[in-house]
């Protein structure tokens, strides 16, 4: 599959999983729940968590995400390896990636690998918290589309909901929201029905009610960085599917942010 469509991390492969030096009162749980606000600690400056697929299988995707509007407890200077193998031996894996956190409030390691235990590795021990946190993990593959991408000229919104009052004397009073964003008008033109049927299949699974990672821009066509366009995010709206000619639809919906 292309890498330059768009990606919906729609299937963590997380069900079993080892973690080391996790905190008892924020376990890993919480960085796979469905409350974005939920947080994953250690109780040191170091941790490995590995994940047993059971059989080689792929993987295509690793995102870490901080709580909305904060930023992840791994500094810049952290040493970050992802690593697979067919043994449970990490002396020296088949697959020894180290990555680069080049982003405050999230990581996005995009790979495509077929390994049994797959593991993520953080050293940070520069980190003035003296431990780790993030509030997501994904690994996982994801679905996406095979001939057709998101359309140029969807509208990227940075909203802000925070509520303005004034009193009688003039005095402004605010009482602050959380910042998010959110992505209107992205359409598939003229799909063909193999994609149509992927996205159909997609939101039927999902609705507007299930979040994940999702990349819009992953080939880093309209920014500079695949860390702009990757949000945890869930369809906002219906998805709409308008007949064209023949066997080709337009294909449009809408992406908000998570808070």
């Amino acid at each position: 599959m292309a890498i330059c469509n768009i990606r919906f991390m729609d299937n963590r492969k997380m069900d079993s999983y080892t973690v080391t030096n996790e905190n008892g009162s924020f376990p890993l749980t919480n960085a796979m729940s469905s409350i974005r606000s939920e947080i994953f600690k250690t109780t040191t400056t170091s941790t490995r968590i590995t994940i047993d697929l059971g059989f080689p299988d792929n993987i295509t995707a690793l995102t870490l995400f901080a709580p909305l509007g904060e930023k992840l407890g791994i500094t810049k200077e952290a040493t970050i390896k992802f690593q697979a193998d067919n043994v449970l031996d990490w002396t020296s894996p088949e697959v020894d990636e180290t990555i680069t956190l080049d982003n405050d409030d999230r990581l996005i390691y995009l790979t495509d690998i077929n390994y049994r235990f797959v593991s993520l590795y953080i050293d940070d021990p520069t980190n003035p918290d003296g431990i780790i946190s993030f509030a997501d993990i994904y690994m996982g593959d994801h679905t996406t589309t095979t001939f057709r991408n998101v359309a140029p000229k969807f509208s990227w919104n940075h909203n802000d909901k925070t509520k303005v009052s004034k009193s009688l004397d003039g005095t402004t009073y605010f009482s602050t929201r959380k910042k998010y964003d959110s992505f209107d008008g992205l359409n598939f033109g003229l799909v063909e029905d193999t994609d149509r049927r992927i996205i159909e299949q997609l939101f039927n699974r999902v609705g507007i009610s299930e979040w994940m990672p999702i990349a819009i821009d992953p080939g880093t066509y309209t920014t500079s960085s695949i860390n702009d366009l990757t949000r945890l995010a869930r369809f906002s709206k219906s998805l709409s599917a308008r007949h064209v000619a023949f066997d080709r639809f337009n294909m449009n919906f809408a992406l908000e942010e998570v808070i």
